[in-house]
């Protein structure tokens, strides 16, 4: 099954800047869905904003415990306690987090804002509270098959005129 993770802000009253991973998965998004609610719960951190909180610990917007979810690039710096957590997990593995020059005690997910390692990364996390026969990798846009291209036209073209 094909879905998409969107990675970023995607509401009408944010920033507006996101950018679509696309999975082919061998299930669900409901269940997919279901997996990270469980992994939030479990672990007792998210990804997503503490507007909706998963962990039921009752996590406020921009808590430390809601990851890569607050705008500004200082707060994406993780505490020794999440970085124990992301690599012995496996969710961000260690090669991949660099520590703070200035900070110590602090880390970042070296991924220099590639959209796709941050989604690898939510879908490791996922894949914590998943069936272990759970699979999923990533998709590029150029491999799923597009009418437009099978019938050779811009179909709707008139509809997305500025």
């Amino acid at each position: 099954m094909l879905f998409k993770l969107e990675i970023g802000d995607y509401s009408e009253d944010g920033y507006g800047v996101h950018e679509p991973v696309i999975y082919d998965t061998n299930y669900d998004v409901a269940a997919i869905a279901e997996g990270y609610k469980k992994s939030c719960k479990k672990y007792g951190i998210q990804f997503n904003r503490g507007d909706n909180d998963f962990t039921g610990l009752g996590l406020k917007c921009w808590d430390k415990r809601v990851l890569w979810s607050n705008p500004d690039m200082g707060a994406n710096w993780l505490d020794e306690k999440m970085y124990d957590l992301l690599t012995h997990t496996g969710v961000v593995p260690e090669e991949d987090m660099m520590p703070s020059l200035l900070s110590e005690g602090k880390y970042l997910a070296n991924y220099d804002s590639e959209s796709d390692e941050y989604a690898n990364a939510i879908m490791r996390f996922i894949a914590l509270s998943m069936p272990d026969d759970f699979t999923y990798r990533i998709q590029e846009p150029e491999n799923i098959p597009c009418l437009n291209d099978t019938l050779g036209v811009n179909l709707g073209y008139g509809l997305l005129v500025p």
